[in-house]
């Protein structure tokens, strides 16, 4: 229960600075260390690319669908995204459009 070895309860996940340490004190073995490193890494991961697109109206696009960006300019946003909101808008001088909030899925 009190060691001074955590060798054997080291989890890492990730491949570039800044590292992040993890404290859990229910995590008693590599595995588990491991298992916490990677879904925190996922979950980070998943938080840092997020935007909005304003795109002609489509009235099908709905929470949590996956949508899928290519030929974008800026290759490293050719990725793939979950729908976290949908506002769609009817007016004379822009007609129907849809305002998509984004984020990476990873």
């Amino acid at each position: 229960w009190l060691t001074k070895n955590f060798d054997g309860r080291k989890g890492t996940a990730g491949s570039s600075p800044p590292t992040l340490l993890l404290e859990r004190p229910a995590l008693r073995n590599a595995d588990a260390a491991q298992a916490a490193a990677d879904a925190l890494s996922t979950r980070i991961g998943r938080r840092t690319v997020r935007g909005k697109l304003l795109v002609q109206g489509q009235p099908k696009v709905k929470l949590g669908d996956a949508i899928q960006l290519q030929d974008v300019p800026d290759a490293s946003l050719n990725a793939l995204y979950q729908v976290r909101s949908v506002i769609h808008r009817i007016t004379k001088a822009g007609g129907f459009t849809s305002l998509i909030g984004l984020r990476g899925i990873g």
